[in-house]
């Protein structure tokens, strides 16, 4: 798996360390409900990073701090329990202050101990249905997340004062192909999209799962690196612990585009306003499709066609591309088409790029 992720690029993975159900993937010693104390028997989460940090793949701590099988959490006493809404405690935190303080306690005994014993580059903590009047505290536990990991990255689903990025699921894909999208959302702020693989939207294992084409994932990927955003692409294994040969397969496309293209993803940055319309000529038929995406290393400029068909047309005209739009000192002095490794013929006009 650590394989197959690298050569599609994947440069981090965040793992689910526990999730709503309560249930650890690791060795925890607040909470008998664990992988260790199964017929299994071992410590998933050690095993994921130490197989994906020997392929260079940072590690990320997915954890939940909504724990429905813990009874400071959810009461278990009908009688007193309120009405059940979403992932939110079903008791007033603020009129059963020592319950809920025992609670707190608990989750931030667990997220000491993944920081402590295994020292993840990103914790993504899922607070997604935590109202703000839900204080979770989690901000204290920064300062102990980076010294056991100084570049480690942080971030509270949507709310918490630790937002080191912010990180949005794939409803918020859908707003990518808008010209200004997330960047304008996110007001220039380190920002990913997270979004499952399969197209049901579901984050779990799902055997009868149907995937997006790797030309969609390919699509998502770049609109979302062009405004400047980290793409988290969601793909669950099954009971064995192995991804779907169908995912694979797809994957395995995916590979072969970032063989060719990954120096327009990796290390770049957007150029404003991200994507534009392009026309395309068969002289001298001329036809507009919808996007094309920009990014930036240096001095070298990418721009990204997925709308274009496999057969290249004999002139592609950029009308965004000139320097009274992106600047004076903008001057191209050499277009090339990545994977062939050779100049293409070209021209600057007043009415761009050519």
């Amino acid at each position: 798996m650590a394989r197959i992720a690298k050569r599609a690029g994947f440069k981090y993975v965040v793992f689910v360390t526990e999730h709503c159900d309560g249930f650890c993937n690791y060795n925890t010693s607040y909470s008998q409900y664990n992988s260790l104390n199964t017929p299994y028997g071992k410590d998933i989460f050690a095993m994921i990073s130490e197989a994906f940090r020997a392929e260079g793949i940072r590690i990320g701590a997915y954890y939940c701090p909504s724990l429905w099988n813990n009874p400071n959490y959810w009461i278990p006493d009908p009688l007193t329990a309120m009405p059940q809404q979403g992932c939110q405690p079903n008791y007033a935190p603020q009129n059963n202050l020592v319950q809920w303080k025992t609670y707190l306690k608990h989750i931030h005994n667990q997220i000491r101990e993944l920081a402590e014993n295994y020292k993840p580059d990103v914790f993504w903590i899922d607070c997604q249905n935590a109202p703000p009047a839900l204080d979770l505290q989690i901000e204290s536990l920064a300062p102990l997340a980076r010294r056991m990991n100084p570049d480690v990255m942080i971030t509270q689903r949507w709310v918490g004062l630790i937002q080191d990025f912010i990180t949005m699921d794939d409803q918020t894909v859908n707003m990518t192909r808008n010209i200004l999208g997330l960047a304008g959302m996110t007001a220039g702020a380190k920002f990913e999209v997270c979004t499952t693989m399969g197209t049901d939207g579901q984050w779990g294992y799902n055997p009868y799962a149907n995937y997006k084409s790797a030309r969609r994932i390919i699509l998502d990927l770049i609109s979302v690196v062009s405004k400047g955003g980290n793409y988290l692409l969601n793909l669950g294994p099954g009971p064995d612990g192995l991804w779907d040969e169908k995912a694979i397969e797809i994957l395995e496309t995916v590979s072969s585009w970032m063989e060719i293209n990954s120096d327009a993803i990796f290390g770049t940055q957007p150029v404003f306003p991200f994507q534009y319309s392009v026309t395309t000529s068969f002289l001298p038929t001329y036809q507009t499709f919808p996007d094309f995406f920009l990014t930036m290393k240096e001095k070298t400029m990418y721009v990204m066609m997925p709308s274009m068909d496999d057969v290249l047309p004999e002139w592609v005209i950029f009308p965004w591309l000139r320097p009274d739009l992106l600047g004076e000192d903008v001057n191209f002095t050499s277009v090339d088409l990545m994977g062939y490794g050779s100049n293409v013929e070209w021209r600057q006009t007043h009415g761009g790029l050519e």
